[in-house]
This record gives C-alpha cells, structure tokens and sequence, in this order.
C-alpha cells in the first residue's frame, strides 16, 4: 500500500496539519542524519511512523503494520529532498 492509497483515509480538513507535520518531522531526521546523531534520528523515525499511523490506521497497531510503515519512512527519507 502506498501513501497515495492511504491518503482517502485522511480528513480534508487535516491535510494540511498531516502534511506540514510530516515535513516538520523529515527535515528533523535528515538534520539528525546529517549530524551523526544516529540516537535521536531513531528516535525520530519512531515518532513519524507513530505520527503516520494516528492518521492513517487508527486500528490496533500489528508488527506487520509496524514494518510496513518503517518501510514508508525509509522510502521517503532516502528520496530527493
């Protein structure tokens, strides 16, 4: 499943408050890459797929959905800023 097919789950009126926070949280991660900071850029990971899922699977969490968002996350940060 991609962004674009969860995307239908997301409120229109939470768009732009899903979008912004996601941008917010992948510069941190970057930043955090950028610095060696491999500690807090774990930590960050965590927060964006916790972020991710709150708007996009408010079901009970599943390892499999676990590894199916850290999969997302990696697939955004190693793409073009």
């Amino acid at each position: 499943m991609t962004v674009q097919a969860v995307w239908i789950f997301v409120s229109p009126s939470r768009q732009d408050e899903l979008l912004n926070a996601i941008d917010q949280k992948i510069k941190e991660i970057r930043w955090y890459h950028q610095i060696r900071d491999w500690e807090n850029a774990r930590i960050s990971k965590a927060e964006l797929v916790n972020l991710l899922r709150q708007y996009f699977e408010p079901i009970a969490p599943s390892n499999l959905a676990n590894i199916k968002w850290y999969r997302i996350v990696e697939i955004i940060l190693t793409s073009s800023p």
